[in-house]
This record gives C-alpha cells, sequence and structure tokens, in this order.
C-alpha cells in the first residue's frame, strides 16, 4: 500500500493526498514514514553499511528505491 500512495504521491501532492484518504490512510504518517525510511538509509549509509551515495533531501519524498535500487528496497 504504501508503493501505491508513493505513486500517486510522486506525480503531485495533491494525488498523493486522494489518495490516502480514498484509502483511509493518514496523509501524515505516510510522509512521516517516507522520512524515516530516509534518515535510516542515511544513517546506513554514513557507517558504510550501504554502499550508496544519498543525496539531498526532497521534502517528504522516499526516493530510496531509485537510491538503493531494488535489490535493497522491496517493500
Amino acid at each position: 500500500m504504501f508503493q501505491r500512495w508513493l505513486t500517486a504521491y510522486s506525480k503531485n501532492r495533491h494525488d498523493g493526498r486522494v489518495f490516502a484518504t480514498e484509502n483511509f490512510l493518514s496523509w501524515q504518517t505516510l510522509v512521516t514514514l517516507a522520512g524515516i525510511k530516509r534518515q535510516f538509509l542515511e544513517l546506513l549509509a554514513s557507517i558504510g553499511f550501504v554502499p550508496v551515495e544519498v543525496g539531498p533531501r526532497r521534502g517528504g519524498y522516499d526516493n530510496i528505491l531509485s537510491v538503493t535500487g531494488p535489490e535493497v528496497s522491496n517493500n
């Protein structure tokens, strides 16, 4: 469900909000989860556990799949 929301949210914020509302999900919680995933990846990369260059953040957007590839982010 998170990946489906992420697809809608990556188009624009409005689509992400509509998807969350239609599926009885909290939009703010989904954005928070995306942020937590990003922080976790940054921490793993900073200690060398994940060999990727994370790059700058984009407000609430989860781009972990594009950074790590599908083998690391298969949720």
